[in-house]
């Protein structure tokens, strides 16, 4: 599953960090559940994140798989310790996609963590 983060040319891009909690959740789901994972975001109604290792993509379900937002070309070089933030390419692909960052970031650890704990629960039943 390629992303069509690949395909569309972002109307903004910027070097951000990413919190170490959030890129070493999303990196152990990916881990532990499998490279590509999709992932539907509850909060954002027709949000999902495609989540690969070297990109994570949300995008608008109800209009084809439409980017929204896309983080990728992130830089480990220097990150010594688990609790160091990571630095990627946040690439933005709707005008308003800058307001809903926050959100959308909680939102992807959130469902990888309840698909984290749904697949330790299948697994001890």
């Amino acid at each position: 599953m390629t992303t069509q983060q690949t395909t569309f040319t972002p109307i903004r891009t910027v070097r951000r960090e990413l919190p170490a909690e959030t890129y070493n959740t999303v990196r152990l789901g990916l881990l532990r559940l499998g490279s590509p994972l999709r992932l539907a975001l509850p909060k954002l109604r027709s949000v999902d994140a495609i989540l690969e290792m070297e990109r994570w993509t949300c995008v608008d379900r109800m209009r084809g798989d439409l980017p929204i937002l896309g983080w990728d070309d992130f830089d480990m070089v220097g990150r010594e310790s688990l609790h160091l933030p990571v630095c990627c390419q946040m690439r933005f692909f709707h005008a308003h996609a800058g307001l809903i960052v926050g959100s959308v970031l909680e939102a992807i650890v959130a469902a990888v963590r309840h698909a984290l704990a749904t697949r330790s629960r299948r697994s001890f039943s």
